[in-house]
């Protein structure tokens, strides 16, 4: 590489609150998704929809429950994959069940 002298412009620090901050607006874009998709469900399709809200919402209750339980829950890229990709794979089966 070439030698470059560095020059420092700007220095900054953000304090811990800035991720609780971050945590907390997910949480309740989170909330907020799951009520509107939950409602959408139930409009269009009534009765099975409402079965499908109670099956996507257990799967949210529990799979944060079972990974308390082996001491595994660290909230991480991975773990919020995992999480969507549980409810994809849940309404996916509906749907593929439906038709």
């Amino acid at each position: 590489a070439l030698p470059a002298p560095l020059k420092l412009l700007a220095e900054s620090s953000v304090s811990p609150t800035v991720g609780e901050d971050a945590k907390h607006a997910g949480m309740v874009a989170a909330c907020l998704g799951f009520a509107l998709v939950a409602l959408f469900m139930f409009i269009y399709y009534w009765y099975a929809g409402l079965v499908a809200n109670v099956a996507l919402f257990l799967d949210i209750a529990l799979l944060p429950a079972a990974l308390v339980l082996v001491a595994f829950l660290n909230v991480s890229p991975i773990y919020i994959l995992l999480v969507v990709m549980v409810i994809g794979f849940s309404l996916t089966y509906y749907k593929e069940k439906r038709a």
